[in-house]
């Protein structure tokens, strides 16, 4: 048999030759006991430096949000009072193409009473029934309701 011949990978790449043979992941001497010294010491130093500039910019920002919201309010706030003479005499279509707001116009109505005439219900039970059977309404749900 003949010896084989062992194949050195260094000769091929110089470049990994060149690298020096020791531990490079070693932390220098006392280094743990400096560290939290200089964190300290550098976060001193970066409050010092801010220490004028952090609240002013978060004044402003606050200040200039509580402005827009109070601005927007201002605009939005109803001022005109709602004249509701006509209103209870016009048509609901009449005052949907008016513009006039829903929320105002039942706030504005609130107050007043009989609003709707009182509905005249049948005494005669087989008109009842009728109407029911037209309407599609289940009867035993209504008995329930009442």
């Amino acid at each position: 048999m003949r010896p084989q011949e062992e194949h050195n990978e260094l000769k091929d790449v110089p470049f990994l030759r060149s690298i020096a043979k020791e531990d490079p992941f070693v932390t220098p001497q006392g280094f743990f006991e400096v560290f939290p010294q200089n964190v300290q010491q550098r976060m001193q130093a970066l409050r010092s430096e801010r220490k004028g500039w952090t609240l002013w910019p978060r004044f402003a920002v606050g200040s200039l949000a509580a402005m827009a919201i109070a601005a927007l309010l201002w605009s939005l706030w109803p001022t005109a009072p709602v004249n509701t003479e006509g209103l209870a005499t016009a048509e609901p279509e009449e005052l949907l193409d008016a513009g006039v707001d829903e929320e105002i116009l039942f706030a504005a109505l609130a107050g007043e009473e009989d609003l709707m005439e009182p509905v005249a219900l049948p005494d005669d039970d087989v008109e009842v029934l009728a109407y029911l059977e037209n309407e599609d309404l289940p009867l035993d749900q209504l008995i329930e309701d009442l």
